[in-house]
């Protein structure tokens, strides 16, 4: 795989947002990930997190993760958390944070046999490796 990097998308004008992006050797985008902290929220959330179909399973979006969580404490003063609404992938994620104890559900919704997170938060500081190992 190639190597890639993570850099700060600095076109936002709100302090509140940031945009990151991950780019390859050749300096092409290959992946994005946009956090957001609403007024009067405890956590900043997840606008969108995106990877190239190519650079998919490759860590990529890890290492998104892994910035934005830490850019979040840092800038946002805030806990990174999850979106309400996941893809797959991200819920996949999101679960496996969870289950390392690296993150805490906000709030359990739903019945019997139909219990979903709202939100994943992880802490601050943010943890270091969102890996799988």
């Amino acid at each position: 795989m190639r190597a890639f990097t993570i850099e700060e998308d600095r076109s936002s004008r709100y302090r509140r947002l940031f945009k990151l992006v991950a780019r390859d050797s050749w300096n092409g985008e290959i992946g994005r990930i946009t956090v957001n902290r609403p007024r009067y929220a405890r956590f900043s959330d997840i606008y969108g997190i995106r990877v190239e179909p190519a650079f998919q399973r490759r860590g990529v979006g890890t290492a998104l993760y892994e910035a934005a969580a830490a850019l979040s404490c840092t800038r946002l003063k805030a806990p990174l958390a999850s979106s309400t609404v996941r893809s797959p992938m991200a819920d996949q994620f999101w679960r496996k944070q969870y289950v390392k104890n690296r993150a805490h559900c906000s709030r359990w919704v739903g019945g019997a046999g139909q219990r979903w997170c709202e939100h994943y938060v992880l802490s601050c500081p943010a943890p270091r490796d969102l890996g799988y190992g």
